[in-house]
């Protein structure tokens, strides 16, 4: 599946639970953001959700956006929380390999990942695992990489172990490193 916003879903001011699912080999080099997800606004809870071999300009499996294209912001800010997921293999052709947020501006608090495996996710730019800065916790960072020519920091990194780099706030993620190439 390839769609320019989420290449399988694209949810604006959704309420959603999603359990148990997978996104597997969604976006193209085209997909603008979220090669799998794309949320705008709204509420959503993903748990046990799979993200695999997905990919994007940003955001190889999820983009998230606080407010939409008109530029509205305020009481309509998303929150999202993953739980128990897996991000495997995913890759952004810009930044946030796994994860990304289109706007810079969002707050950390409006995103929680707890007890989530990232393992083998790339991005060109910028943060391999995420560029989101939320509340981490619990989570695995595994073999996540910057593969482009031009590497830059992520905007907050707090933790870089062999090849894996991670925006994170909160406690008890676990860096685990790949080999050396």
């Amino acid at each position: 599946n390839g769609a320019a916003y989420g290449g399988a879903l694209f949810a604006a001011d959704a309420d959603m639970v999603m359990q148990r699912t997978s996104f597997i080999a969604n976006g193209q080099a085209r997909a603008v953001n979220g090669g799998a997800f794309y949320a705008e606004r709204g509420v959503a809870e993903l748990q046990q959700v799979t993200f695999a071999d997905n990919k994007a300009y940003r955001g190889g499996a999820v983009s998230v956006q606080q407010h939409d294209d008109a530029g509205r912001r305020g009481a309509a800010a998303p929150s999202i929380a993953f739980r128990s997921c897996v991000f495997d293999r995913n890759h952004a052709f810009n930044q946030g390999g796994a994860i990304d947020t289109v706007d810079p501006a969002t707050p950390a608090s409006f995103m929680t990942v707890a007890d989530c495996a990232f393992s083998n996710n790339t991005a060109t730019l910028v943060a391999a695992a995420s560029t989101v800065d939320g509340m981490y916790h619990g989570n695995t960072f595994s073999c996540n990489e910057i593969v482009g020519e031009t590497r830059q920091p992520p905007p907050v990194l707090t933790a870089t172990y062999n090849h894996t780099s991670v925006n994170t706030t909160g406690g008890g993620n676990t860096i685990v490193g790949c080999p050396a190439f």
